[in-house]
């Protein structure tokens, strides 16, 4: 996403996030090829805690009434140092929705509600309550394409479970970063346990605004 709107800066054309986003998105598909998503693409735009909602006709981005320092201080990043080509899960479990597939069909269901049960605890601030839809989310997952799970992910997300927190793989699971919930009171046992499994946070900052030029470099 940064390069394609540096390129369109470098050669003064209109650098609408609308109208870019779905031109990263093709060219990731044409180069993996199999269908991709599109949340990455939208995170990078817009920045801050974003409600995707995917709806007939419409794609909307919502930007979240809840406190990004909070939820910065409940998130914890883990890399699990094992990667893998995620596109095949993705193109499973779109070939199983079509196909009509009964388990398919099921856990994206879950996931779907996970996913408004999160939004819905993030924007009445409770935090307490979002590690149980992002355990959910994780669960349904594996069940509808275990791919998207390694043995290392596995350990970190028992470690995080073992001292309060959650965790949940980060998109498809190809880059094999995973998402670990872990609230204040919480969050230093959740460390240490991540620590003991072999396994150590990255440190991150959430990005408030999103896409930028600065044409004066």
């Amino acid at each position: 996403m940064t390069v394609a709107a540096a390129l369109r800066a470098a050669f003064d054309r209109k650098i609408d996030p609308d109208e870019l986003w779905p031109v990263v998105r093709d060219a990731e598909a044409q180069t993996i090829g199999v269908p991709t998503g599109v949340q990455d693409y939208l995170a990078a735009i817009h920045g801050g805690v974003l409600g995707i909602h995917l709806e007939p006709g419409e794609l909307r981005v919502e930007k979240l009434a809840t406190d990004p320092a909070r939820v910065e201080e409940c998130l914890l990043l883990v890399d699990s140092g094992v990667s893998h080509f995620s596109g095949l899960n993705n193109w499973e479990v779109f070939k199983g929705q079509i196909d009509g597939q009964a388990n398919v069909r099921k856990c994206l269901g879950e996931i779907v509600a996970a996913a408004k049960g999160a939004r819905e605890a993030l924007v009445t601030s409770r935090y307490d309550d979002v590690g149980g839809f992002m355990a959910a989310e994780m669960a349904s997952r594996v069940r509808l394409a275990p791919g998207v799970s390694s043995p290392e992910i596995d350990r970190i997300k028992e470690a995080a479970a073992s001292a309060g927190g959650a965790a949940k793989v980060c998109g498809a699971g190809g880059g094999g970063m995973v998402s670990v919930w872990a609230t204040p009171g919480k969050r230093s046992g959740v460390e240490a346990a991540l620590q003991a499994a072999g396994f150590k946070p990255v440190a991150f900052r959430l990005d408030l605004r999103g896409l930028e030029i600065d044409r004066s470099v």
